[in-house]
């Protein structure tokens, strides 16, 4: 491995851009960035030629880059790659952050590699990124129990989810810290035995 990629990390949370979206299911990836850009006092900037916003700083002797991609979620594919590039990040150093609705509410899944699930933001990372060899930590938002899967997870949490929000929020961004200090094979094997940190 190219050493000047070693101690660089880059964290994307996966959502959709404007204040319609921010408190919807589908945002939970773009909340826990977002969160952990606020608690270490750094600053989003937008980058027009990564289509996103980026943070950076220093955690753990680490270089991390934050980012949240403005293509929507359906294009997150293009925000992703590029900053890669940009940033000459290694794949094994991005981590991803997504809900999932095949996760029970707040609960916390480091994986390796893995299909989309039907996430059209992993769909489009998939695609620009020609494989589904990359980290993710999914973020249970709970199973869609109607028909209309984009209505339920482009809706807001029920009043008792928000309540439990910002401890889940919390759980993602110590296991995010896990990760950074661990790597992924030690991160999932604390989080994922039991889906909680």
């Amino acid at each position: 491995m190219d050493s000047s990629h070693v101690h660089r990390r880059l964290v994307v949370g996966l959502g959709n851009p404007g204040l319609g979206y921010r408190a919807t299911r589908h945002n939970m990836g773009y909340e826990v960035v977002k969160k952990i850009a606020k608690q270490q006092h750094w600053s989003f900037k937008r980058e027009r030629g990564l289509e996103g916003k980026v943070a950076r700083g220093k955690m753990h002797e680490k270089e991390l880059i934050l980012l949240l991609p403005l293509t929507y979620m359906n294009k997150s594919g293009v925000a992703v790659e590029r900053s890669l590039e940009e940033f000459h990040v290694s794949l094994e150093n991005l981590l991803v952050i997504v809900d999932d609705t095949a996760l029970s509410f707040g609960k916390l899944r480091f994986r390796k590699t893995g299909s989309s699930g039907g996430h059209n933001g992993l769909k489009s990372i998939e695609a620009h990124l020609r494989t589904d060899h990359y980290p993710r930590l999914r973020i249970g938002i709970g199973a869609c129990t109607g028909s209309d899967l984009a209505a339920y997870v482009l809706g807001p949490f029920s009043r008792e989810e928000k309540g439990c929000l910002p401890e889940i929020q919390e759980r993602a961004i110590e296991a995010v810290d896990l990760w950074l200090k661990k790597g992924i094979d030690g991160a999932m094997q604390k989080v994922n035995k039991t889906g909680e940190h």
